[in-house]
């Protein structure tokens, strides 16, 4: 488990328990439209993602975070042909606890449970449309930019 610096946050491996509260967040994340095509996980469906790269962050006995990674082999040009990757799908933490270190927490756990497993690789995505403020926090744990993909829908221009 890694604690956090500012406030009394740790990152610890989802058990089922918590996969309620984490649907409640993944729907939160929705209804708050900063990412595109943000689309709510039921319990069940987080539920087929356990594996040790689920973790949350858990705040006075609640959880207030989440991220969820898994293992790739699938090539990715970044990396020499057969590298074993850590692809993170998802880190989310409920808006009244960001800026105080709790995606830093998830993340540092991903990193450091990629490489208690040998994996030193890492990929993520983002859709989130203040990307730059997420370009800067991955850029932190020493991601670099890989590619940029855009698109344009007359569709879009409220979402």
């Amino acid at each position: 488990m890694r604690r956090a610096n500012r406030m009394t946050s740790l990152a610890r491996q989802v058990h089922d328990k918590d996969l309620s509260r984490i649907s409640d967040l993944s729907t939160e994340w929705e209804d708050e439209g900063c990412t595109i095509g943000m689309r709510a996980d039921s319990k069940e469906d987080l539920a087929a993602c356990q594996s040790p790269f689920f973790l949350c962050s858990v705040v006075q006995d609640g959880v207030v975070g989440y991220a969820r990674a898994e293992i790739s082999t699938e090539h990715a040009c970044v990396f020499p042909v057969g590298t074993k990757y850590l692809v993170l799908h998802d880190l989310f933490v409920q808006r009244a606890y960001r800026e105080r270190v709790i995606g830093s927490v998830l993340m540092q756990g991903l990193v450091e449970g990629a490489a208690s497993h040998g994996i030193h690789e890492l990929t993520t995505y983002t859709a989130n449309r203040a990307w730059e403020r997420m370009v800067a926090f991955y850029s932190r744990f020493g991601f670099r930019m890989w590619n940029v993909q855009m698109f344009r829908s007359p569709d879009d221009q409220d979402r």
